[in-house]
């Protein structure tokens, strides 16, 4: 929708195939009525094989925008008329909405949350390291903010040699190093000025585990910062080990929240400035707690 349009009610939703586990939509919720917002948000579980009902949705009007999230950030590009830089940058989107003179727009949140958080702690990573774990949506969002701040310096791990090989077409200068390679995992870990966990794995606690058995996270330098793209569970293993070392770590609520404020703005034309007075890191940590 245009920026600065009124609108009575919104209808929102974050689409993905599973999504029962978002706080996406209590989230938006608790921000729409700090703001005297008027509408809902809901989670909407669409298979791949249904996904052009998500674009019919917002075209018809039922919806005014949506959250995309795994595994439709990619594959919605397809389906979008405009993309913003974020989505170009990370060759996925994960905010869309209905702009009445360029179509069906799309945006990537996820690498301005990503970019936002890496600039309160860094002005530049020009001549820094960076190492991305993983090689899906979150890690593309995730090279697009370190591009950003002129990182080029990347080592992606990965586990799926065709998703990392498509990710080389997208961003030539990055070193893939398989998991299985613990020795050249070590030599760039212990390089790295930051560091992102950008897979699903810490999602389920065996995979979570058996993923941090694998990575040489004694070499990671106490001076670096960990990123973890997860936020169920809020302190996933890779964090706790981390922090166990005396390194600064970020959790995947601040880049949950941080994504969703630039998302919030793009569907109402509030300012990112004005939303962020919400204190939703806070609220959605007390709904963390309550479902433990």
């Amino acid at each position: 929708m245009n920026q600065g349009c009124a609108m009575p009610e919104l209808r929102l939703a974050v689409v993905g195939h599973p999504v029962a586990h978002s706080l996406s939509p209590i989230m938006h919720q608790i921000a729409m009525a700090a703001l005297g917002l008027v509408g809902s948000y809901r989670a909407w579980d669409l298979p791949p094989e249904h996904l052009n009902a998500l674009p019919q949705a917002i075209r018809s009007g039922q919806l005014h925008g949506a959250n995309v999230t795994m595994p439709h950030k990619s594959a919605i590009l397809s389906h979008l008329d405009c993309f913003a830089e974020s989505a170009q940058a990370a060759g996925a989107a994960n905010t869309i909405w209905l702009d009445q003179s360029r179509g069906l727009c799309g945006a990537n949140t996820d690498v301005d949350a990503a970019e936002a958080l890496l600039r309160a702690h860094f002005d530049s990573l020009d001549q820094k390291h960076a190492i991305v774990i993983g090689s899906g949506g979150a890690a593309r969002a995730t090279l697009a903010a370190l591009g950003r701040l002129q990182c080029f310096s990347v080592n992606v791990v990965h586990r799926n040699t065709a998703s990392v090989e498509a990710m080389l077409a997208q961003f030539p200068y990055i070193r893939p190093i398989s998991l299985d390679n613990r020795c050249e995992l070590s030599k760039a870990f212990s390089q790295a000025s930051v560091v992102f966990q950008s897979t699903s794995a810490p999602m389920d606690h065996a995979q979570g585990e058996a993923l941090v058995s694998r990575l040489p996270v004694e070499s990671i330098p106490k001076s670096a910062i960990a990123f973890e793209w997860v936020y169920r569970p809020l302190r996933t293993q890779f964090l706790r080990v981390l922090e166990a070392r005396g390194i600064h770590v970020i959790d995947g609520l601040s880049l949950l929240v941080e994504q969703g404020i630039r998302s919030l703005a793009l569907w109402t034309g509030r300012s990112i400035e004005e939303i962020s007075k919400v204190p939703l890191k806070a609220s959605l940590l007390e709904a963390l707690v309550g479902s433990t």
